[in-house]
């Protein structure tokens, strides 16, 4: 109960941060930073000034399409806590219209951008990492990564380059540029919210000086090391690989200490995009 009571509270202040950001950047400057709240202030400006007032009844509206659409595709489960988050996000957004309505930041378009971009970021990141999601186009995006196969990257970029396109047209190249630069900078912060400000790399070694590398970085960068066994496809030669989970800070240290022992090593880095576990954090 008391976990189910911090997640739902760390949900409230999630909407809060982004209500703040919709209603004290985004809104005042028109930037679109893709979702329903970008399609929602795409809307509000080809309507025209005197629908300022109404952002949220215009987000609810969009919010219904999106709700029937991933209730038919996603299932009542996975929509339920969505609706929460949305439910709570709309009605904030409406409820302090008329608090935040006076409030004057800057003209400064860069500024505006950074700024909303931070908050929402830190908004939607608190939402992501309490185990609560959206309805919007995140759910969207899932649908048409079933759909067409393809990752839940391209899934989430055809649908916000989709919001961009539509903004283009109704508000302008300069907006649609500022309000791209605002979803760059949004998706970087939420990620650092939900991963963590240290980002991650793994790391594939083949070298015939596997063991001296493997020591120094064991001792030197992290003891969350494997050697697997593998087989040179060519020679059919059974070959020793060295898996290391490293920070990205740590990558060139990395590089240096296996230059050094094998300039000609075979090296693989990835990004790693979810770790369950408390060993890397110790590193």
């Amino acid at each position: 109960m008391n976990r189910k009571i911090f997640e739902f509270s760390g949900m409230l202040a999630g909407a809060f941060f982004l209500t703040m950001a919709i209603n004290l950047f985004y809104k005042p400057a028109a930037i679109f930073a893709g979702g329903v709240p970008g399609l929602a202030i795409i809307i509000m400006n080809f309507l025209g000034s005197e629908f300022y007032d109404y952002l949220g009844y215009i987000i609810l509206a969009i919010s219904v399409i999106f709700f029937v659409i991933q209730l038919n595709y996603l299932g009542k489960q996975k929509v339920f806590k969505a609706m929460i988050t949305s439910a709570t996000f709309i009605s904030l957004v409406q409820l302090t219209t008329g608090f935040t309505r006076d409030i004057h930041i800057s003209d400064n378009l860069i500024l505006m951008a950074i700024g909303g971009s931070i908050l929402a970021g830190l908004g939607i990141g608190l939402i992501l990492s309490n185990g609560y999601s959206f309805i919007g186009t995140i759910g969207l995006a899932e649908i048409i990564t079933k759909k067409l196969e393809v990752s839940p990257g391209k899934g989430i970029l055809m649908v916000e380059s989709g919001v961009i396109v539509v903004g283009t047209l109704v508000i302008g190249i300069e907006q649609a540029m500022v309000s791209a630069i605002a979803l760059y900078l949004l998706s970087k912060m939420v990620q650092s919210i939900t991963y963590g400000m240290y980002q991650y790399k793994q790391v594939l070694i083949v070298s015939p000086e596997l063991d001296h590398i493997k020591n120094r970085l064991t001792r030197e960068i992290s003891e969350n090391s494997s050697v697997l066994i593998a087989q040179n496809a060519a020679r059919e030669e059974e070959q020793n690989l060295l898996m290391i989970v490293i920070r990205y800070d740590q990558f060139k240290q990395l590089r240096d200490i296996i230059r050094e022992y094998d300039p000609h090593a075979f090296v693989i880095a990835s990004d790693v995009t979810e770790m369950l576990g408390e060993g890397v954090k110790t590193v």
